[in-house]
């Protein structure tokens, strides 16, 4: 038995989309709050059925995390509020280079293609819910989403152990609160879909994938083990922006909202044109040329400037109270 963490801001548009015949992209609606719903899903037939059922809903999404209460009933998408609890279904987001040809006519041939050049052999001939992702067919390349279900739990940590190394997974999904975006995408004004299909569900021989997890120690509440990797007595206390950025280097706290590193430059998790638009200055700290990416501004950012942007929507109070309550429980 497992569960399914869905956040829903009902009347508001989650789903990434296209308008007009130049395809110009929609983005989801920004939310600050969000209704969750946690739902039980039993295997990968049920998780199928339930994402079936996503798939026509756009104000909803999935993430890994379960959040705590933060404004009455409602939930905010901040780490800090997240509770990693290990799940059986995992997904997997491929955004490949690579194109094939046989895609509109045949996609569970190129599920199963993708399958076996870039997933550990015991993925094979597993059953398996895929999606294409809203880029597919417009932007070059293969874009696609597989939802597996494993034989044996894993949380977010054991995630990016299991999958280490591999560049051809986004790592990014492994995340608490990264969205897992289930819903068709809306083609407006003369956009037209160029998926005939957009997913679909394989029965293979085997259920579950039975692939031995990683183990290692389970992460503290709030999320700090994410950032914060050092002992407790390690911390003085005298200042907090200065204690976090000895902790955290820049290229894990980048890692850590979503960043993906291609090269010796980061790929913003917003990104349209997937062209990486962050880089390292001499001092070490993360500079963005994209006006679309968070982050840029005149000054290059360190890595509290990186978690107060992204887990405290900006202010510094705030994200000094989270820094100084993380630093005290790793």
């Amino acid at each position: 038995m497992d569960s399914l963490t869905i956040l829903r801001a009902k009347g508001t548009r989650q789903v990434k989309g296209w308008m007009g015949p130049e395809y110009t992209p929609l983005q989801p609606h920004r939310r600050r709050y969000f209704d969750q719903e946690v739902v039980e899903v039993n295997d990968i037939y049920d998780l199928a059925a339930k994402l079936r059922i996503l798939e026509k809903c756009q104000d909803c999404f999935v993430i890994r995390g379960e959040l705590k209460p933060c404004q009455g009933e409602m939930v905010r998408r901040k780490s800090v509020y997240a509770t990693d609890n290990s799940h059986h279904w995992v997904c997997l987001d491929f955004d490949l280079e690579k194109e094939y040809k046989d895609w509109k006519t045949d996609p569970e041939f190129v599920c199963h293609s993708i399958i076996v050049e870039y997933l550990p052999k015991e993925f094979g001939g597993c059953s398996f819910f895929w999606q294409w992702s809203a880029s597919q067919g417009i932007k070059k390349g293969t874009r696609l989403h597989l939802w597996f279900w494993l034989a044996q739990k894993a949380n977010s940590q054991q995630l990016k152990w299991l999958f280490e190394g591999n560049g051809n997974v986004d790592h990014a999904l492994f995340n608490l609160v990264q969205v897992h975006i289930t819903g068709k995408p809306p083609f407006l004004n003369g956009a037209v879909d160029p998926c005939p299909v957009r997913s679909g569900f394989f029965q293979g021989p085997m259920d579950a994938v039975d692939i031995k997890i990683p183990t290692g120690p389970k992460k503290p509440e709030l999320g700090c083990g994410e950032w914060v990797s050092v002992k407790k007595t390690e911390y003085h206390g005298s200042n907090v922006i200065q204690e976090f950025n000895r902790r955290v280097p820049v290229p894990r706290a980048l890692e850590k909202v979503g960043y993906k590193r291609i090269g010796d430059r980061w790929l913003h998790p917003a990104s349209q044109s997937g062209v990486p638009s962050v880089m390292l200055t001499d001092s070490g700290k993360a500079w963005s040329h994209s006006p679309n990416d968070p982050i840029h501004g005149e000054k290059a950012c360190d890595a509290f400037d990186i978690f107060r942007i992204y887990e405290a929507d900006g202010s510094y109070r705030v994200a000094v109270y989270l820094a100084a309550e993380m630093l005290k429980g790793a």
